[in-house]
């Protein structure tokens, strides 16, 4: 079950909310077990955007950050949380039309304790965000390889990658400009969609694959859009 909270700030003297929806019920991608995830809207110009998972991470996990950030198609991010973790950039790219921005951070091998996580771009900017807590994920260089592309029509796609190893976790985040309606690609498990059609900018959605080749994702929207998208493969730990 989703829980949502809502927390009203005051920005240049106008109420503004940001929603977060935040879900500690296990579900399964192959062997990998997504632990626990939250989805966050900021639906405000914002420095900075901090998440917070609705349970402890438990240690030697592996969490996933997934973000649309608005207002520049170059932004570069900092990325840090209150049980000291270290994050890593995964991917990023940028549509200079819709002037945003997809990046994807990680972190191995992750501390035990309650933990809030913390993104600050180069600059303000809406902030939609997607973390997510994993197990079964490699405790140390997770990475094994990524891909992004960008463009305009109603079939967002991550263009193709060549994974190197077996039994990898593939992570996507799509965003696009206020898709009216959006589905995820075949072969996804988990989806987040923020915000719920209409009016989605973000799309994260998940999958495995049991032998290394090649892989791509897409998502497929009611009308063409501007988009960008990024895809990224992490090694198992079995």
């Amino acid at each position: 079950m989703r829980i949502a909270a809502i927390l009203l700030i005051a920005f240049a003297g106008v109420m503004e909310a940001q929603i977060t929806m935040c879900s500690a019920e296990p579900e399964t991608v192959g062997p990998y077990t997504l632990v626990q995830r939250c989805d966050y809207n900021s639906q405000i110009n914002l420095p900075k955007a901090a998440v917070t998972f609705k349970t402890a991470n438990k240690a030697g996990n592996w969490i996933n950050v997934s973000i649309y950030a608005g207002q520049s198609y170059l932004h570069t991010f900092q990325i840090t949380d209150t049980v000291g973790n270290t994050y890593i950039k995964a991917a990023s790219i940028g549509n200079s039309t819709s002037d945003s921005t997809v990046a994807m951070f990680f972190a191995d091998y992750i501390h035990e304790g309650t933990n809030t996580i913390t993104v600050v771009p180069d600059h303000p900017g809406y902030m939609r965000i997607v973390i997510r807590e994993y197990a079964g994920v490699s405790e140390r260089e997770s990475l094994d390889t990524a891909t992004g592309k960008f463009g305009m029509s109603d079939q967002p796609e991550s263009g193709t990658m060549r994974t190197n190893s077996h039994g990898d976790l593939i992570v996507s985040a799509a965003i696009m400009s206020d898709a009216s309606s959006v589905s995820a690609g075949a072969g996804a498990v988990n989806v987040d969609f923020i915000p719920e059609p209409p009016g989605t900018k973000l799309v994260v959605e998940d999958e495995y694959q049991a032998h290394s080749g090649l892989s791509s994702a897409c998502v497929t929207l009611g009308s063409p859009r501007n988009w960008a998208m990024i895809s990224v493969a992490f090694k198992s730990g079995k």
